[in-house]
């Protein structure tokens, strides 16, 4: 994690960048609010590119796609009664990577 800021006026809500080795640095929200069962980070992505966004993340099981309030976002969380460090670093690792493909991809249709 690159950078990690409090979102004013939430319960318990960041704004981080993660920059995985040899890719680009990604800003998503972390979130444990909601139910402080789950932890969850977003990515908001372009919702022109849905086809692209469902290519690009097929390797990584682990990470989905969800609308919210008529926008597209990437998807990431763990269940925090069973989990460890590994799972919040591991979480946000893998969604950066899945946007650095899904990047990758929309990149790739405009050349």
């Amino acid at each position: 994690m690159t950078s990690f800021d409090r979102i004013e006026g939430a319960t318990a809500m960041w704004k981080i960048v993660v920059t995985p080795s040899g890719g680009e640095p990604v800003e998503m929200i972390a979130d444990n609010g909601i139910n402080e069962i789950y932890f969850q980070v977003l990515i908001q992505i372009d919702s022109d590119y849905p086809a692209t966004a469902l290519q690009a993340l097929q390797p990584y099981a682990t990470v989905g796609l969800v609308m919210m309030n008529d926008q597209l976002w990437i998807r990431s969380a763990f269940f925090v009664d069973f989990s460890n460090m590994h799972a919040l670093t591991n979480t946000t690792r893998i969604a950066a990577l899945a946007y650095n493909a899904y990047r990758d991809g929309v990149r790739s249709l405009a050349t």
